[in-house]
């Protein structure tokens, strides 16, 4: 599986009120507790997030991440292709770079806005800034040397077939245009003309000028689909036109020439030492590089490492505050946060002795040394009173005395590689040295003198033969240069032309309605129309691009940096809209005119062209207002995740969504993560009795009060993996995970939660039950209430057969811990 982007160590205390701010909304209402969530490249994720939670957002959790320190975030480079974390060279935990990458909107706001923006023409300059990248990429040298004449050649047709197309358009949108200019004057001028009549009469021009600017967006669009093809074909061939076969030909015979020269000039042996030489020189170069760049690496992921350990222990000491002196989980805490700090001593120590290890060795000692932790804690801690008597100090006493990692193997091997580095560079620095001493007698040779004359007279020849290739496309360009330039320049000046006259006879029906006597609700209609038209007409940037392109196929312009710039700017445009199945009409719309599905399509693009490689997407949070077209919208959203390298996380509390468009899932309450891997696992086999409950009835909504593990103690201990698997993880205290599973496997076993005899349903009874008196006895599953608070309910154990109670007293402590 391939990481993208790890948050880690979200924990956040409750906001206390106070006489002073008591009326004041504090956030967090609760405890907030997030320790890990993993967004997995080229997969879909959906966060289930209750829609009536309005304290564990994605926006508390997004300005949570990058305002506390305590949070780590991680990201990694999708274009290296690893497979994980830890063997990733290029991997950031600078908060601002990775802020560059995600973005977050919610698609109530969308549906909601306000835009007169039309997609036309903002989504045109959003095309140009993002061709920054592929312009990096692009040697313009090259293309003008091997591609250019090619290039003019091919796209000539397309320009003088789209130009004429635009051409005709225009000249029958003008006779249309005059036709009803004609009989809409003709209705203003008369007096006894109905409204009815005028109103038909607009609604007419306006169907006409619609009409006109649809069918113009969709010529431009069709040129724009075609140029990609041209362009792409012609720079992406996969045999070498004969510019550049003749151009390789020439370069490897001067490579043999210079060789050839050397040989003649002092003997076959001084060259090979002089090769070897090089060889050594290169060898040399490398070892040094290559330990500068172990080093780099090492000390990037061993300060990461530090870095998170020493932002661990913050959070146990936030951790111990919450908790009560002498509390069993207060020493629980004393001792992980000693055996932190006992980690992180040992990376300190050893910190330079280990700069020669990979990235996956350095990863592997750090699995090591908690493998051994955890080795450690089973042996010696698993039972919390155990030692809930030891003071504070025994216990670091303890630790420091028992608890010892063995590092040696990895210091030794690290010092082997550094040391072999060294050895290399020695041998070949002294090879150098012994070749040097070395000394060579010249001997002439008539043969070498006569080989060497004959690859000159080669090299010349091939040049000759490339000069002339490179004169005979010159020459056949030049040769139909005139017709072309006349031919697509004309095209250009009757685009041109019949722009103005649209702009001459629209300006003339202004000025004549403006005088009529007609209502001036029909003039303002009517001047609207006209002013979206002349609008259209002056800032139409596709007629400026087409001139700009039939300047450059026309003539002996060369390609520059500012048009390279428009070339890949067109073939953003032309995937943006294959991707976005949008009508044609939609562009020339404005935003807020558009049907909510159409506008959440556009945001998408709008991300996209701005490089955002994770994308946070906001459902509508009331249930009651789902916007219409959800499912047209979730499959360009998951067609744009697949074909265009961005990865979405769709935020929702509707389980159907999810179960039938995503990948991975990740539930919450409104305090803390639940339960989280792949969408099959953990509909199948969810473990956390309220994601169960949840699953079963999804009408319900999952919060605080309806969830009766939440614990004030809110920095549990990890994320446990449900049956050693990787793809499915419970948060939660060990033994609490304990029960859950057994309650799962016996389930079969035990009668209906919700039928028990005293009419009570299981989440009314877990409210009662204190996890410190949960049991396991003769496989079945004992509930065991506390007995100070709640002696109206007597001990319950459930099994398929019969329920019976069992009495506790205050006296009865021994019985409790033998069930424990």
């Amino acid at each position: 599986m391939n990481e993208l982007l790890i948050i880690e160590n979200i924990f956040v205390p409750k906001k206390k009120k106070s006489i002073f701010n008591w009326n004041k909304s504090n956030w967090p209402q609760w405890n907030l507790s997030v320790p890990k969530l993993i967004i997995y490249n080229n997969e879909n994720t959906a966060f289930y997030i209750p829609y009536d939670n309005k304290n564990l957002t994605f926006p508390h959790i997004e300005k949570q991440s990058m305002l506390d320190d305590n949070v780590i975030l991680t990201y990694f480079e999708k274009s290296q292709n690893v497979n994980n974390y830890h063997n990733s060279y290029e991997f950031t935990n600078r908060k601002k770079d990775i802020l560059h990458k995600i973005d977050y909107f919610d698609i109530q706001e969308i549906v909601e806005q306000n835009d007169l923006s039309k997609a036309w023409y903002w989504l045109w300059k959003d095309c140009l800034k993002a061709t920054k990248q592929q312009i990096k990429k692009t040697n313009i040298e090259v293309f003008i040397n091997h591609f250019e004449f090619l290039f003019k050649n091919s796209i000539y047709n397309l320009l003088k077939h789209s130009g004429t197309e635009i051409i005709d358009l225009n000249n029958q949108f003008v006779k249309d245009f005059l036709n009803a200019k004609k009989s809409l004057l003709e209705y203003f001028q008369q007096n006894d003309t109905s409204n009815s009549e005028i109103s038909n009469k607009i609604s007419d021009l306006q169907e006409i000028i619609l009409t006109y600017k649809e069918d113009l967006i969709e010529i431009y669009f069709n040129f724009f689909k075609s140029f990609k093809d041209i362009y792409l074909s012609v720079t992406a061939s996969d045999k070498p036109n004969m510019t550049l076969q003749l151009e390789r030909k020439i370069r490897d015979l001067n490579v043999q020439l210079k060789y050839m020269k050397k040989i003649n000039d002092t003997s076959i042996t001084k060259v090979e030492n002089d090769l070897k030489i090089r060889d050594l020189n290169w060898e040399i170069e490398y070892y040094k590089k290559h330990i500068k760049h172990l080093n780099k690496q090492a000390k990037k992921l061993i300060n990461a490492i530090v870095l998170n350990l020493k932002k661990e222990i913050k959070t146990l000491n936030l951790k111990k505050q919450q908790l009560e002196n002498n509390n069993e989980e207060y020493f629980d805490a004393i001792k992980d946060i000693q055996l932190k700090k006992f980690e992180l001593k040992i990376w300190n120590k050893n910190y330079k002795k280990l700069l020669y290890l990979t990235n996956s060795e350095i990863w592997n000692l750090n699995l090591s040394i908690k493998s051994e932790i955890n080795l450690f804690v089973n042996n010696n801690f698993l039972n919390l009173h155990g030692y809930s008597d030891f003071s504070i100090r025994e216990i670091k006493n303890f630790i420091k005395q028992e608890f010892d990692f063995d590092i040696a193997s990895y210091l030794n091997h690290s010092k082997k590689k550094c040391d072999f580095v060294n050895q290399q560079i020695t041998n070949a620095s002294n090879g150098i040295s012994e070749i040097k001493r070395l000394k060579f007698n010249h001997l002439s040779s008539y043969t070498n003198s006569v080989s060497t004359h004959e690859f000159q007279e080669k090299i010349h020849q091939t040049n000759a033969e490339l000069n002339w290739t490179h004169f005979a496309e010159e020459r056949l360009f030049k040769s139909r240069l005139l017709s072309k330039e006349f031919k697509l320049k004309r095209v250009s000046t009757n685009i041109k032309d019949n722009q103005n006259e649209i702009l001459t006879f629209s300006k003339s029906l202004l000025n004549k309605i403006a005088k009529s006597k007609v209502d001036s609700i029909f003039i303002n209609q009517v001047s609207e129309v006209i002013f979206d038209l002349r609008d259209f007409i002056k800032n139409n940037w596709g007629s400026n691009l087409l001139a700009e392109l039939i300047s450059y196929t026309s003539t002996n312009e060369k390609l520059t940096t500012k048009l390279l710039k428009k070339f890949w700017a067109i073939i953003n445009f032309a995937n943006t809209y294959q991707d976005l199945s949008i009508p044609q009409y939609a562009y020339l719309e404005t935003f807020n005119e558009l049907d909510s599905a159409d506008k959440a399509k556009l945001k998408l693009a709008k991300y996209r062209l701005a490089g955002i490689e994770i994308l946070f997407i906001q459902d509508i949070l009331d249930k009651k207002d789902e916007f219409e077209n959800k499912n047209e919208f979730l499959r360009v959203l998951l067609k744009l995740t697949s074909s265009q390298n961005i990865n979405c996380v769709f935020i929702t509390s509707n389980l159907e969504t999810i179960r039938q468009n995503f990948d991975r899932v990740y539930f919450f309450d409104d305090s803390q993560l639940l339960e989280a891997g792949l969408v099959s696992e953990v509909f199948e086999n969810a473990v956390h009795p309220l994601v169960k409950t949840l699953i079963k009835n999804p009408d319900i909504s999952l919060n605080y009060q309806r969830n009766p593990d939440f614990s004030e103690s809110f920095v549990k201990e990890t994320l446990h993996k449900v049956d050693s698997n990787e793809n499915h993880v419970v948060y939660s205290t060990l033994k609490q995970l304990q029960g859950w599973l057994h309650l799962s496997k016996t389930s079969n076993k035990v009668n209906s939660l919700s039928d028990t005899e005293d009419g009570k349903s299981f989440e009314e009874k877990q409210k009662f039950i204190n996890e410190n008196y949960v049991s396991i006895l003769n496989e079945q599953q004992i509930n065991l209430t506390e007995p100070e608070q709640f002696t109206d309910l007597n001990n319950i154990i459930l099994t398929k057969v019969e329920q019976f109670t069992v009495e506790t007293k205050n006296s009865d402590t021994n019985l409790i811990e033998k069930l424990y």
